[in-house]
């Protein structure tokens, strides 16, 4: 149950996989890097899951508590992606 509520919680709303390397927005929601990356190439400065302007300026940092977090439930979860 617990297992089943935290991939829910930590879903990518682009590739609708657990995020990999997670990115989490001012706005507080995660996407994968990699998602967030082809977005703003693609020209999209907002938010995949709340529309939120983040700008084109905002830096990509992968939220590396969250990712070693998602590392330890879910071990081997982001290999090969």
């Amino acid at each position: 149950e617990f297992h089943k509520k935290a991939e829910e919680s930590f879903i990518c709303i682009c590739c609708q996989e657990l995020a990999s390397k997670p990115v989490t927005t001012e706005c507080k929601h995660n996407a994968c890097k990699v998602c967030l990356t082809r977005s703003f190439k693609a020209g999209v400065f907002t938010c995949p899951t709340c529309r939120y302007d983040l700008g084109k300026e905002t830096k990509l940092v992968v939220n590396t508590s969250l990712y070693k977090a998602l590392q330890d439930i879910f071990p081997g979860y982001d290999k090969g992606r």
